[in-house]
Order: structure tokens, then sequence, then C-alpha cells
């Protein structure tokens, strides 16, 4: 890992493909304060092999032209950031290796990293395959900026005038460090926060046991059961309104739905009980796709707690 102290770290693509990416960055500087530094990965095919140096040196990327061509596309993104805010310190990184692989390495924990999924191109549909390995894999916070973000307009759903951040929670009992990271960011956007668990058991048979008020309450029970889990870490935060909300309903469905009415997505990484997995479950990757909002994937327990679980 390159990051040695807290920044905000965003992948670039090009120079016309990351503009959703960058504003999201900009915005999330003036509000904590931290530097931006622009990351732009060239693949090794693309460079001299006999230049590349194995061991990853910084050396590695002299080759001209190229190195001239990825320094110029970075040195026009930082002039956007420029522009947007004169006042936010950027500066500009060129690596070489695989895409995934390279922006995992510009991490760092207390780092956030902000990437935009690529558009398609011609037929094509966007992949968002180095989003979600990046994702499942980076050592800090993720954030997808969906290229078309939405402006909430009357075909929305916002009733907060806060503005709002949405964390989806599973199991709340594990669910304390997720809840803390995502009270954090509505702290910092003045927002509120609502803590969105989403319950479903059966396509073909949740209607049958649950008849008449069953299925209400069921969901009051449950969302009396969260708030009680996480009184503790929602009572350090006296000033973010907590909204908790239980649906019936398959979560992945219910979170896209609320991207439509939030600022922000808060979800957690695969936890086993022992580390934080390698790979996201098919609720995050679904997200990630269809999401209307900027999406944080984060590990959803302490990372130093799991470093030392892990070694235990």
């Amino acid at each position: 890992m390159n990051a040695v102290h807290p920044e905000i770290v965003v992948g670039v693509a090009g120079p016309d493909d990351g503009a959703a990416a960058v504003e999201y960055a900009v915005a999330e500087a003036r509000r904590t304060r931290a530097p931006i530094r622009l990351v732009h990965v060239v693949h090794p095919m693309l460079v001299d092999p006999m230049l590349v140096d194995p061991t990853g040196s910084t050396e590695r990327t002299r080759h001209e032209p190229v190195h001239r061509a990825a320094r110029e596309l970075l040195d026009t993104v930082a002039a956007q950031v420029t522009r947007r805010d004169p006042g936010v310190p950027v500066s500009t990184s060129v690596v070489v290796g695989h895409a995934s692989s390279a922006l995992v390495e510009e991490t760092a924990v207390g780092s956030t990293l902000v990437l935009q999924p690529g558009p398609g191109r011609g037929l094509h549909l966007p992949t968002y395959s180095v989003t979600r390995s990046v994702a499942a894999r980076a050592h800090g916070p993720v954030v997808s900026v969906p290229e078309h973000r939405h402006d909430l307009g009357a075909e929305d759903e916002r009733d907060d005038e806060l503005g709002v951040v949405t964390v989806g929670v599973d199991d709340a009992g594990a669910a304390a460090h997720l809840v803390r990271c995502a009270l954090e960011q509505a702290r910092a956007r003045g927002a509120s926060l609502r803590v969105l668990h989403a319950w479903s058991f059966s396509d073909n048979y949740d209607d049958v046991v649950f008849q008449g008020t069953r299925m209400a309450e069921h969901s009051q029970g449950l969302a009396r059961e969260i708030g009680q889990s996480l009184k503790a870490v929602t009572d350090e935060f006296e000033d973010v309104p907590v909204h908790v909300e239980v649906r019936h309903g398959r979560p992945a469905d219910q979170l896209v739905a609320e991207s439509r009415r939030s600022d922000l997505l808060v979800l957690g990484r695969h936890w086993t009980g022992r580390r934080v997995s390698h790979h996201l479950g098919s609720v995050v990757r679904t997200v990630l796709r269809f999401s209307r909002c900027p999406v944080l994937v984060t590990d959803p327990i302490d990372p130093l707690w799991a470093t030392e679980a892990a070694r235990g």
C-alpha cells in the first residue's frame, strides 16, 4: 500500500469518463479536508516489458509516449478538480498493472477510493468488474459513483429535507461498525440516517404465512430489536436523526429503490466470522449495478479488530 495517511483516491480511466467521481471526491474533500490523489493505471501490455520493474517500483512508468499521455490525462483531470475547488490539495500517480489489483494496492485503512464504473461502448453494457473486484478487496472504503447521479425530483420520494444516508443492515448484532461509518457520513453531510433491513423468507409462501396484520407485526418487532441492538452506537451521535425501517421484500430490490431518495448508500463487505471475505454478496453486486446514488462499500467490522481475529 502506497498511501500512508487518510486521503481520497480517485481512479481515473479517461478525461470524459469520471466527471461524477471527481465531483463526489471534491465534495468529500471539502467535508473532510483530506487531499485528493488521482490515480491512472496503465496496463503492462502498453509498456515495453524491458522497462517494467517486476518489483513494482514507480520507476516502471517512465516509458514514453504512454507515460506522457498518462500524465497529460491526469493533469487534465487535476485541472478539473482545481476549477471545482482551488482549495483542495490534489496530486497524481501513474502506476503500471492490472486495474483492479493496482487500485487495491493504492488504498489504505483510513483512505477512501472513489470509482466511477465506465460506460458501455457501442453495444456493450458496463461490466462493473473492476469496481466490484476493488470494492471486495480494498483496504479501506470504496465509493462507486454512478455516471448519471439522480437529481431528486417529483418522481423521487425524498421525505427528509436534511438529506438521507441509508445503511443496509442484515445482522444488527454485528453491524455496529458499519452503522458507525454511516453515522459519520450522515453527520458530515448534516443528513439523517436511515437504517434499512429487508426480509423475505419465500416469495411463494410469505403472503400465506403472514396473513392479515402478521407481516406488519413481524416487521415492527424486527425494527424494535434492531433499534435496541444499535442503541449504544446511535447514542454516540445524538445530533444525527436516526430512523429504523424494516420492510418485507428482497434486500437488493429495497436498497435499489432506496437509492432514489438517498444521497448515499452504505453497505458492508462479506464477513465470515473470522475475516472479511474477498468477494461481494449478490445484494451488494446488484446494488452497485443499479443504484441511482453513490454506494459506499466498507468493512462490516473494525478492520483492526478483524486483523487481530485473523491472526488468532
